[in-house]
């Protein structure tokens, strides 16, 4: 029975040890346990010395040492770093605290008036970039220059970052070819093109006049050309627009083509005798509009398309008669593919118009014979034909 007290009163020794941050660990008889008060306290008064210890040291902290260890100054330093303390001495007074960490506290920077020339992009581009950069900056418009006031650490930073993105956009060179083909007339060759055309050639007429999709075609330049001068020749179709573009990208494209009609509205003013009537003309314009905003990669041109074609139909009276087609649409383009076709944009327009021998018209019975009813009707589809060029030529 005595043994087991006596282990057991050795392990609880020996926690005690672990628990209070020892400096040693050696049998537990050699050791002398004092509380890190008394150790002070014993060492400084046995020197003879005025001392004050911080709030913030853990006083009850125990400590074990050897018997044999010399209880000075030095071996009370020892002590305390080991326990994260120093011992400072000023006026003859001992200072027992906290070892300091002292963190680099950097250094302000000198600031520098710098200055970049940008080559493609717009300051608009990049001003929200500089906004998160926390630093003073001014732009010069006619030269295109932003101008800096930071460090030269900075400053080098933010000039590498705009070199990096301040670079010839994307470009893509491309044909387009606006044609609008009277299908009503179209009817009239049906034959003639069954018996002269292959099926491929078929093919491109069923794409080009009829078919509501857009379509990647790799026909050969050769039978399309063909349907086209075939169509052109017989005034089956008439081409709107064809030209060549240079795409830039991300950068909006637009082609416009039209004349501005006069519209008459008319108000009337009342006197108290007579009715003055006002005519006012409101101005539109009347023909093409064509906006393209393209996406360039590698590979693919994506594109957000928008197309308005209106005419003219009749401007008898200052009362004009127009019709309008419209097109919203975005698509992709592999250029592999070189074409681009999109069709069956149609429109159905009819127009009456009445002619008549004036006088001669107003007489009864026989002024049937001097009047004329016109009817005209018109059946038409547009085809829009985008063709890759090679930047190279």
């Amino acid at each position: 029975m005595k043994k087991v007290l006596f282990y057991l009163l050795l392990l609880c020794l020996s926690s005690n040890i672990f628990a209070n941050s020892t400096i040693s660990l050696h049998n537990y008889k050699e050791l002398v346990e004092m509380s890190l008060r008394d150790l002070i306290v014993d060492i400084l008064t046995n020197s003879n010395k005025s001392f004050i210890i911080d709030k913030d040291i853990n006083v009850d902290l125990l400590v074990f040492y050897k018997p044999e260890e010399p209880r000075n100054i030095n071996f009370l330093k020892k002590i305390l770093i080991s326990n994260g303390y120093e011992l400072t001495i000023s006026n003859d007074v001992y200072f027992i605290k906290k070892i300091e960490v002292i963190t680099d506290i950097p250094k302000e920077e000198k600031l520098y008036l710098k200055s970049i020339d940008l080559k493609y992009l717009n300051f608009s581009d990049i001003e929200n970039i500089l906004k998160l950069q926390k630093i003073d900056y001014s732009y010069l418009k006619n030269v295109n220059r932003i101008f800096l006031n930071c460090s030269n650490e900075k400053f080098n930073e933010i000039k590498q970052f705009i070199n990096n993105i301040d670079v010839l956009p994307r470009q893509q060179k491309i044909k387009i070819s606006i044609i609008e083909t009277n299908l009503g007339k179209l009817k009239d060759y049906q034959t003639l093109i069954n018996a002269n055309f292959n099926k491929s050639q078929l093919f491109l007429f069923d794409v080009l006049l009829g078919s509501p999709m857009n379509v990647n075609n790799k026909a050969n330049n050769d039978n399309f050309s063909s349907v086209l001068k075939f169509l052109d020749s017989n005034n089956i179709s008439k081409s709107i627009i064809n030209t060549v573009v240079n795409l830039e990208n991300n950068e909006e494209f637009k082609l416009i083509s039209s004349q501005n009609i006069p519209f008459l509205t008319t108000s009337n003013t009342l006197s108290e005798l007579t009715i003055n009537e006002m005519n006012k003309y409101e101005y539109k314009d009347v023909g093409l509009n064509l906006n393209i905003y393209p996406i360039i990669t590698d590979d693919l041109l994506n594109v957000k398309l928008n197309f308005s074609y209106s005419q003219l139909l009749d401007s008898n009276a200052d009362k004009p008669i127009t019709t309008k087609k419209e097109l919203n649409e975005k698509f992709s383009i592999n250029k592999e593919n070189k074409r681009f076709i999109i069709s069956g944009i149609n429109n159905f327009s009819k127009t009456e118009k009445n002619e008549s021998v004036p006088y001669l018209s107003d007489v009864p019975l026989i002024g049937l014979l001097f009047k004329n009813d016109l009817v005209n009707e018109s059946f038409t589809t547009t085809t829009i034909v985008i063709e890759f060029i090679d930047n190279d030529v």
